[in-house]
């Protein structure tokens, strides 16, 4: 089980043990807190897609190849036919379904995931966002320098309702400069969208990318 946390929501894949050996899910989970302030029994809060061996993802990257590597049947060989196991196997690209994207994504010298401290995207307090999405496609939001300040931003726009269609993968919406702007002079430590880019992607150089990850600010995808 691979776990981080977005947002103070925990985010766990899980790789191995999965009773549909065709598909993966994201669990992710959030700590409710009573009235008294005390955190209480945790929550769980499904905001993944299901990844499924064969769908199709990002144009022009391989299409996840989700199986066994060992059956329960097959492994029973390995144990004199005494006990049985499930060895999953999964193939494809890291920016499938939900995933964060570090410094390194963008720059070779700069922190990847694993140089990167729990602190800057575990337990941060958030402020979501709901983006505009213009006519041309840029997504614009509405919040004060103040209020994002140090903070995760999630940006809602409805855009992750398409999953699984076609028209997921029509041209998207993407930050608009003013956006960028914005979280970039904010300081806002994570930001996060829930389509499948923040670049316009007919401009090849992919400006909120590239001046996002150099404030070392963290992306979070919920799908690509």
């Amino acid at each position: 089980m691979l776990l981080v946390s977005v947002f103070g929501i925990l985010i766990g894949t899980a790789f191995l043990f999965i009773k549909e050996p065709r598909r993966l899910r994201a669990l992710i989970s959030r700590r409710v807190t009573g009235n008294n302030g005390c955190a209480s029994a945790m929550r769980y809060v499904d905001l993944s897609h299901l990844l499924e061996d064969g769908m199709k993802t990002s144009p022009g990257l391989p299409n996840p190849k989700i199986g066994a590597l060992l059956d329960h049947k097959g492994s029973r060989f390995r144990h004199s036919g005494k006990a049985e196991f499930y060895l999953g196997k999964v193939e494809m690209a890291c920016n499938s379904g939900a995933y964060l994207n570090s410094p390194f994504r963008r720059y070779p010298d700069r922190p990847d995931l694993s140089q990167i401290s729990l602190e800057t995207v575990a337990g941060l307090p958030r402020m979501v966002s709901d983006g505009r999405v213009m006519p041309n496609r840029s997504v614009t939001i509405k919040c004060g320098k103040e209020e994002i300040h140090g903070r995760g931003v999630p940006i809602r726009t409805g855009w992750d309702q398409r999953w699984g269609a076609d028209g997921y993968r029509e041209l998207g919406p993407y930050l608009s400069d003013e956006s960028l702007q914005m979280l970039i002079h904010s300081k806002a430590k994570l930001v996060g969208v829930d389509f499948s880019n923040v670049d316009d992607t007919v401009d090849s150089s992919r400006p909120v990318h590239t001046r996002l990850l150099a404030s070392d600010s963290t992306l979070f995808h919920q799908e690509s």
